[in-house]
């Protein structure tokens, strides 16, 4: 018996020293990065910075510039497909749509292969802010709300009275959530835009909110120094995180994880369910960037320690251990996207750069509708 005992005492030992080499083996192998391609776009990029210039519909890269151009980019290689000039705004994308929307709020809705009108419409409702697309409509936040058929461009309601949208709504199902200046959080139905129930902060949210589809709950950083989970269905508090500086950019969710950022410079990762601190990593410097989650590791872009210097550095998701970092040969232009298992930043040098992580595979051309949908 005892020779049993000591058999399985010594077998449970190799099995945890092993399992121990296999998990740090199996870390996310993100860096060091490279360049894949480099595209001279030739003037700056349309909107203040965190307003996006770039758009993918994961397949191709969209780029808008401050004359009123938008460009079709392949995302394998960078070589420009198409041009459209006097479309001045910035954008959105899903497979099968491209959007622009203008300062005006005239909105416009276009093939993603050839750049080719399909519809405009003039809501009228004047900001900044690109348009939101969710399952088949598109909705137009600012000065106002309005929702429109994603194949037609048709309106199909405009909420009254209304909000002034400081931030990207965000479609969930039946429900759509509008981040609006008086620092209320408003779920409205997607198919009236009546409203369904409303959440009050204490300053103007700046960041969207994140919704776990699987546990019902929004997620949700604030002006007021906290980052909150609401249930979906009647916007009631689940649990709420008060932490040192605002939160101006969106959460990511991830398997059991969630992901935010905050000005105090710190990256945390909490349980789900319960909001649980899981880990905290520091950060350089102020997050430029929202998490974005890549080849099972999250990447934040922020300011280096020297002028014009920023820092793309990565931790892996499930422990928050730092796997390295880069610096871009520019400074960005605006946060990166995420296309493919790498990502596309534009710089102020008016270049457009597609980043490849350590392993990963990029074809040489992958501008090809996907399966299915149109160009």
């Amino acid at each position: 018996m005892r020779r049993i005992l000591l058999a399985l005492v010594v077998a449970s030992s190799v099995s945890a020293c092993l399992l121990h080499h296999r998990r740090r083996a199996s870390e996310p192998a993100i860096f060091p990065v490279t360049t894949e391609w480099t595209a001279q776009i030739g003037d700056a990029f349309e909107g203040p910075a965190l307003w996006p210039p770039l758009a993918t519909d994961g397949v191709r890269v969209f780029v808008a510039t401050v004359d009123g151009t938008v460009r079709g980019l392949d995302g394998g290689t960078g070589s420009v497909r198409w041009t459209v000039p006097n479309r001045r705004g910035p954008l959105s994308a899903r497979p099968g749509l491209l959007v622009v929307r203008e300062a005006d709020g005239t909105v416009w809705g276009m093939a993603p292969a050839s750049g080719s009108a399909r519809w405009k419409a003039v809501t009228r409702v004047a900001g900044g802010l690109s348009a939101a697309i969710g399952d088949d409509a598109v909705f137009v936040g600012g000065e106002g709300l309005v929702a429109l058929d994603a194949a037609t461009g048709h309106v199909r309601w405009t909420a009254d009275p209304p909000p002034r949208v400081t931030a990207l709504p965000v479609a969930a199902g039946p429900r759509l959530l509008v981040p609006e200046e008086d620092g209320t959080l408003r779920c409205r139905d997607v198919a009236t835009g009546a409203v369904v129930w409303s959440f009050a902060t204490r300053g103007a949210l700046r960041a969207s909110p994140a919704v776990d589809a699987a546990g019902r709950r929004v997620v949700l950083g604030t002006s007021d120094r906290r980052f909150m989970a609401l249930s979906l269905e009647k916007g009631k508090e689940r649990w709420t995180w008060k932490i040192g500086a605002e939160v101006q950019g969106s959460p990511a969710i991830v398997e059991n994880r969630i992901l935010f950022a905050t000005h105090e410079d710190v990256l945390y990762a909490l349980k789900r369910g319960a909001g649980d601190l899981v880990w905290r990593a520091s950060l350089p410097s102020r997050p430029l960037s929202a998490p974005l989650v890549v080849e099972g590791a999250v990447l934040v872009a922020c300011y280096g320690t020297r002028p014009r210097e920023i820092f793309v550095v990565g931790f892996d998701i499930r422990t928050g251990r730092r796997l390295g970092d880069m610096k871009t040969t520019s400074e960005l232009a605006a946060p990166p996207i995420v296309l493919g298992p790498g990502l596309v930043a534009g710089l102020r040098d008016r270049s457009v750069v597609r980043i490849r992580l350590a392993g990963a595979e990029v074809p040489e051309a992958v501008d090809k509708p996907p399966e299915g949908l149109p160009d």
